[in-house]
């Protein structure tokens, strides 16, 4: 009795793959030893072949970082930790060749995450008032003495309808002068 192509390729089939279960780590071995004779023409037809089906290449790539994501990313969580420097000077140098982008990429974040930034402040706040207190209080009395330009611009903003971008740098020089004056003739007074 003949056996049909059908037939045929299914027998076929089952051979091969009784084969391969009886004889695994020779056919290993075997393919070990094929790789490493034939390794740079092996990378030249998988380069070639990678070329010509880029949109399969990228379904598969896809596919299998759906299918393994909690692997991946602990593996990335890994390789972060032992290349630690590594990852802050790529993202150091990366930030100072693509200013802009870098800014676009943050400004985007922060619409995106708006609502969770502002209750994490709100959070932080409200756990550690007291202290934020003393800290503001410490660094307007710090401004203050030295006549910082952010101290100045409050004082020129808080009696005006002015706001801190439209007064310029020449106006705090000047407010600034007169502030050390004012200060320079009230310890004469207290002196004298």
């Amino acid at each position: 009795m003949a056996l049909t192509e059908e037939e045929r390729k299914e027998r076929d089939k089952e051979y091969r793959r009784n084969h391969y279960i009886a004889n695994k780590e020779k056919t290993r071995l075997r393919q070990k030893e094929y790789y490493q004779r034939n390794k740079d023409e092996i990378k030249k037809r998988t380069k070639k072949w990678a070329q010509e089906n880029k949109e399969r290449v990228r379904q598969a790539r896809e596919a299998y970082r759906k299918n393994n994501k909690d692997r991946l990313d602990e593996k990335h969580k890994e390789w972060v930790e032992r290349n630690r420097e590594h990852v802050r000077n790529y993202k150091k140098k990366w930030k100072a060749e693509n200013k802009e982008a870098y800014n676009e990429s943050q400004i985007r974040w922060r619409e995106r995450c708006r609502s969770d930034i502002l209750s994490r402040k709100r959070e932080y706040y409200n756990a550690n008032r007291d202290s934020l207190r003393c800290y503001f209080r410490e660094k307007e009395k710090t401004q203050r003495d030295i006549l910082h330009d952010t101290y100045i611009k409050h004082l020129l903003a808080s009696n005006s309808s002015l706001s801190y971008k439209d007064i310029p740098q020449s106006l705090i020089e000047l407010k600034k002068l007169e502030l050390k004056l004012k200060r320079n003739l009230r310890k004469e007074e207290d002196n004298g």
